[in-house]
């Protein structure tokens, strides 16, 4: 499950930092997964609008999460959030993370 959600969809935690760098093709617009994420149960929802593999923005319950974007230099970096940001935006359940390529 670990090569899933880090790999394929894309959603990992790394040294306090929460990365979205997400594999999957155009073709899949619109795939939704359930994971945890800061102890909490996520659904999370892929919006592919371009042919890309890193996210444009990512929203966390109806609010774009701020985060800078990592250095790569064979293709546009992930994007990655402090878990500080995300913590607080976290319900008990019903949460929704979006992400839009």
């Amino acid at each position: 499950m670990h090569k899933v959600r880090a790999c394929l969809l894309g959603v990992r935690e790394s040294f306090g930092d929460v990365v979205f760098d997400r594999v999957l093709p155009k073709s899949l617009d619109g795939l939704m997964a359930e994971t945890q994420l800061g102890g909490r149960a996520v659904r999370l929802i892929f919006a592919a609008k371009q042919n890309t593999s890193s996210p444009r923005a990512v929203c966390l319950n109806g609010r774009e999460l701020p985060g800078a974007r990592e250095c790569n230099p064979y293709r546009t970096g992930r994007w990655r959030v402090a878990m500080t940001a995300i913590a607080p935006l976290l319900r008990e359940s019903g949460n929704l993370l979006e992400t839009e390529l």
